[in-house]
């Protein structure tokens, strides 16, 4: 009777401990709070063509590649473009439907980023057309500035609703 006694107190013990769970990680959520609001920010700039406010956003040595396969731009480069958009373009929505942070622990792109899925739109005002483009981007976000940007958009699709069209050589026999 003694055994069985001290078996259920036992038993009452382990059944009445509380599991342990790790405690969240606070800080690293805090981080990636403010990297995609960082970049949430960015694009809002770009939206109202403030060219001072998205350079804010990007270190002076940032890397930017895409959507041309390693065709890598600097800071400067990066500005031109801006300019060239904002000076030919209206209207210029982001409208972004999947944003995420990640960090990746070790390696060559070992860091913090954001990573962020969109559709684009802006009104082209030579072509006197609306344009629509899904876009995706990822930023590394270092000491609150990006420092690398990777980004990619179906550069086709573009030159299509501008009027492009593909023809193909004729076959020879």
């Amino acid at each position: 009777m003694k055994n069985l006694f001290l078996f259920f107190c036992v038993i009452l013990f382990f059944a009445s401990c509380k599991q342990v769970t790790p405690p969240p990680d606070t800080a690293k959520k805090e981080k990636d709070s403010v990297n995609i609001a960082l970049v949430k920010s960015m694009f809002k700039a770009m939206e109202d063509e403030n060219l001072e406010a998205v350079k804010g956003f990007y270190s002076d040595s940032v890397s930017i590649v895409g959507p041309n396969f390693n065709e890598w731009i600097g800071k400067e480069q990066m500005v031109k473009d801006m300019v060239s958009m904002f000076e030919t373009s209206d209207s210029i929505k982001v409208k972004i439907f999947a944003i995420m942070a990640e960090t990746v622990e070790e390696g060559d792109l070992a860091g913090d980023w954001v990573f962020q899925w969109s559709d684009v739109s802006w009104y082209e005002v030579k072509a006197q057309k609306k344009i629509i483009i899904m876009y995706h981007s990822a930023e590394k976000i270092q000491d609150g500035k990006i420092v690398v940007e990777g980004n990619y958009w179906n550069q086709w699709d573009m030159y299509k609703q501008l009027g492009a069209e593909l023809k193909w050589p004729d076959k020879k026999k």
